[in-house]
């Protein structure tokens, strides 16, 4: 067993895959599918939504 900074360091540089699991949008298997410029897309597009969802939540 590798020590645990090892996998916080491994779960850090794939922060963009887990964080699109994270966010119940995505499930694993339909992440680790995508190739890296689509992933990021994910990401970007994630960005957005969250940013929509917050402002919709201020006017409340």
């Amino acid at each position: 067993m590798k020590p645990k900074q090892f996998y916080k360091k491994k779960a850090s540089d794939n922060w963009p895959m887990y964080r699109l699991v994270m966010s119940e949008k995505f499930s694993f298997t339909e992440v680790s599918a995508m190739d890296l410029d689509t992933l990021l897309e994910a990401n970007a597009a994630l960005d957005i939504h969250l940013a929509e969802e917050n402002k919709r939540n201020k006017k409340k």
